[in-house]
């Protein structure tokens, strides 16, 4: 029961993460609209890449959760830190270019709605994706079988 909790708790950590991964990147992508600077966004954009490594360690590191439960909580735990100050920069560059109303922020709750906001065309890599397991795929398994008949 233990290890199940502790696995949660990593989890959730790390949802609460991308949450405030996504807000981040909303919010500077209005600061550039708004005419930031590389300058204004340098310690922002470092903030933000030092909280994304931190939740790509530890959702690529599958088993982590269950061997390692505290150093990946205190990972996600130093990453929500690394956000929460960085959205607090994001905030005061917000205001000093004149703006100070609430982001709306998308709707990014299924796979699809979240393609669908960072412009993916799902529907050209489908077709794309079709084509490929159609036409290279199978001169692919050819080849391959080919070798192997070779080989022997």
């Amino acid at each position: 029961q233990n290890v199940y909790e502790r696995q949660d708790k990593v989890l959730e950590g790390r949802h609460e993460l991308a949450k405030m991964l996504v807000r981040a990147h909303v919010e500077a992508k209005k600061a550039w609209e708004l005419g930031a600077t590389e300058e204004q966004m340098k310690d922002i954009l470092m903030g933000i890449r030092h909280a994304q490594w931190r939740w790509d360690f530890v959702a690529a590191s599958h088993g982590g959760s269950f061997h390692a439960p505290i150093e990946m909580s205190r990972i996600v735990s130093t990453g929500l830190t690394r956000i929460s100050e960085t959205r607090t920069k994001l905030a005061r560059l917000l205001t000093s270019l004149g703006f100070n109303e609430e982001i709306p922020y998308p709707d990014i709750t299924t796979k699809a709605k979240a393609q669908a906001f960072i412009g993916l065309e799902m529907d050209k890599y489908s077709e794309e994706k079709s084509a490929f397991l159609k036409e290279i795929v199978p001169a692919w398994k050819a080849k391959a079988a080919e070798r192997e008949a070779n080989w022997n």
